[in-house]
């Protein structure tokens, strides 16, 4: 019985594992909706936490990393080792325990883990994340600047105080993406644990 369920451990976290670099490859053939289809490895890898532990998962994610640094290069290995790893190890314990407290601690790691993945890509790519950061900032006020205006918020104000707010905005960014991860996933995760369940029955 133990040699089965091993091995049918085993063999969910091989599909997993084969499924998630696919949809990688999608994302670089289709860019333009491939690169969102990314988004369900997450969901994947608290399936594989719920069934079957930590160690399935970590297996799992050491060897995703691994294949994504060959085929992918080092920006995708960061944004999989700070985005997706992450919140696929979150999402199971939210997933089966939808406490406040697992909450919580979900808002630190996705806020965390945000700063740190855009401090890092940017990094790598030779880009300063501040002055990227202003940059938008500033196209903000320029589509919204009657607005802001008119709520008494001149530029130089508006400017000053989103470069204070630099890394809450950070912060909350990682948060947001986080929780959007969660939403999304929550329908990989039922049905994946549905269709693990139906191949033990048959």
């Amino acid at each position: 019985m133990y040699s089965d369920n091993k091995t049918t451990a085993l063999t969910t976290t091989g599909l997993f594992l084969a499924l998630s670099i696919i949809l990688y490859f999608v994302g670089v053939l289709f860019p333009s909706f491939g690169t969102y289809l990314r988004y369900l490895i997450p969901g994947l890898m608290a399936v594989l936490k719920t069934k079957y532990g930590y160690r399935y998962l970590t297996a799992f994610s050491f060897a995703l990393l691994i294949m994504v640094a060959i085929f992918f290069g080092i920006e995708q290995l960061i944004i999989g080792l700070f985005l997706y790893i992450p919140v696929g190890f979150v999402l199971a314990s939210l997933y089966e325990n939808n406490t406040i407290v697992n909450h919580l601690v979900a808002l630190v790691i996705f806020a965390v883990f945000g700063i740190l993945l855009v401090v890092l890509v940017s990094l790598i790519l030779g880009i300063d994340y501040k002055e990227m950061y202003m940059d938008v900032v500033e196209l903000n006020y320029v589509l919204f600047g009657n607005f802001y205006e008119r709520s008494g918020l001149s530029k130089a104000y508006f400017s000053d105080l989103f470069t204070r707010l630099i890394w809450f905005v950070l912060a909350a960014t990682g948060v947001f993406y986080g929780y959007i991860l969660y939403f999304i996933n929550k329908i990989v995760y039922k049905k994946g644990l549905e269709i693990i369940d139906r191949r033990k029955e048959s």
